[in-house]
């Protein structure tokens, strides 16, 4: 998504990680939790008895990531990749420092909560607010908790 820039990228070297997590809950009615964090309230505080494990746990390729965040609704840019698994941190400016956007130089940072995951995520992003426009149309799930 960054106009003008046309670089050659390189598949992605780096070593992914895939972790699928099972959570069994027992309850007295039927259980339809609106998010995670339902689960983890009613499992710790509620009137739910809850157990999770891990399943599996595999080492991913960049090209595996990226259909993988794809088929989760995310962007592969979540983790620098563009959509074919080739590293996009590679360009002109080094990937601290540069808009997650549009490419060009970022003189912000913005920590988004990330309501799915219960997380951080800092994000490079220049002075146009058109690109804080378009991360949160893409993500609309993030939350700007923090404009650095």
């Amino acid at each position: 998504n960054r106009p003008d820039l046309k670089l050659e990228r390189t598949l992605s070297s780096r070593t992914f990680h895939r972790t699928i997590i099972t959570i069994e809950v027992l309850s007295e009615y039927p259980y339809s939790p609106d998010d995670l964090d339902d689960v983890v309230s009613d499992i710790t505080d509620g009137d739910c008895s809850g157990k999770w494990s891990v399943t599996s746990s595999d080492e991913v390729d960049g090209p595996t990531m990226a259909k993988l965040l794809i088929g989760q609704e995310s962007d592969p840019e979540f983790f620098q990749l563009d959509e074919d698994g080739n590293d996009t941190d590679n360009d002109d400016l080094c990937r601290e420092h540069a808009c997650r956007i549009c490419g060009n130089s970022a003189v912000k940072v913005g920590v988004f909560f990330i309501s799915k995951l219960s997380t951080r995520k800092s994000i490079p992003l220049c002075e146009n607010f058109d690109c804080l426009k378009q991360l949160v149309d893409r993500h609309h799930d993030w939350n700007v908790i923090e404009w650095r």
